[in-house]
């Protein structure tokens, strides 16, 4: 973890495990925000050359917006539907690994 010049904090976590994607695994990295947990995390990033089987790039990613910490990561738009303060960075981590398992 490396606490951001804003006051934001930069997780990655290496290795996670895929499937259905074009790599067996994928650090994974995501911002958790100084007014967390009012403040809910918003996106995440993974291996830059992270992309579908077919190697098309997944829906709502790109490479045009940097990691924070670790350049050349692909960023997913990816927002909570819902979040309440009560909310943990562990259900954050929880809902990357729900959208992980869509692999699209």
């Amino acid at each position: 973890m490396h606490r951001l010049q804003n006051g934001d904090f930069s997780v990655c976590v290496p290795g996670v495990a895929l499937t259905g994607w074009s790599k067996p695994q994928s650090a994974v990295a995501f911002v958790v925000p100084a007014g967390f947990p009012v403040q809910r995390p918003d996106c995440f990033w993974t291996d830059g050359d992270l992309t579908l089987q077919s190697g098309a790039a997944p829906a709502n990613s790109q490479m045009s917006q940097p990691h924070p910490v670790h350049p050349g990561m692909r960023w997913f738009s990816y927002h909570p539907n819902i979040w309440d303060v009560r909310d943990t960075v562990e259900t954050y981590w929880h809902l990357i690994q729900g959208r992980l398992l869509q692999a699209r």
